[in-house]
């Protein structure tokens, strides 16, 4: 999951879960919707382009595959441009976090 900062576009931030480890049938599309608190722990820097699946698949094949996933995160303007002459954001190395707890936030 790609965290940002409150009022930032910008992704500031790599989450690891173990889908796992979940309980009562949630999975990793039900976080955003809910209030949680999460513990974890620093476990490197990960540039976003590593975690595009297409591109893992391109390195291994000679064919480029294109997804809409793929093509929105190259060409929005908020995880940087299209362009190859400079590092984007999508190039940018992020903080990685392995959430080891992550519990419901009770007011």
């Amino acid at each position: 999951m790609v965290g940002q900062k409150f009022g930032e576009t910008k992704p500031s931030a790599i989450f690891r879960f173990n889908n796992a480890a979940f309980l009562h049938n949630y999975s990793i599309s039900d976080l955003p919707a809910m209030k949680l608190t999460s513990y974890g722990m620093h476990s490197g820097n990960k540039p976003l382009h590593s975690l595009d699946f297409s591109k893992s698949i391109q390195e291994s094949t000679s064919v480029e595959v294109v997804t809409a996933l793929n093509h929105s995160l190259r060409t929005d303007s908020k995880w940087g441009s299209d362009t190859n002459d400079k590092p984007t954001t999508f190039d940018t190395k992020l903080p990685m976090y392995d959430i080891v707890l992550t519990g419901v936030d009770n007011d």
